[in-house]
């Protein structure tokens, strides 16, 4: 489904949810931000709002969780960046999309284990 913010969601019961969203875009390329989200079981909160649940590690991410169905909630993973390339793209249409693609990338070199026992 297309959510708001150039964001695509795909819900996958009981696993959880695919995010991509659009960090830029041109006639040749585009970058895309994934992030996975993973249904936990857990006691239903009665308040329900998102709240950090992990400690930063050194490059500052945090695991957030979102109760927001009964029984369970849903957590995030360390967020990818993916390049779309135009089959017809030379290497300088490209030029763009790689300098982006290469500021976030050094923000996400680890990777996280996102199962855990509780939210």
């Amino acid at each position: 489904m297309f959510n708001y913010n150039n964001t695509i969601t795909s819900v996958d019961e009981p696993i959880g949810e695919y995010k991509r969203r659009l960090v830029y875009q041109n006639t040749s390329c585009a970058v895309l931000k994934v992030e996975l989200w993973w249904y936990v079981n857990e006691e239903e909160q009665k308040v329900k709002e998102e709240r950090i649940t992990t400690t930063p590690d050194e490059d500052g991410f945090a695991s957030r969780c979102v109760s927001n169905r009964e029984g369970k909630c849903l957590c995030n993973s360390r967020p990818h960046y993916k390049v779309l390339v135009n089959d017809s793209a030379t290497e300088e249409d490209l030029t763009d999309c790689i300098e982006v693609y290469n500021k976030t990338r050094g923000k996400i070199f680890r990777s996280k284990q996102v199962y855990r026992r509780q939210c």
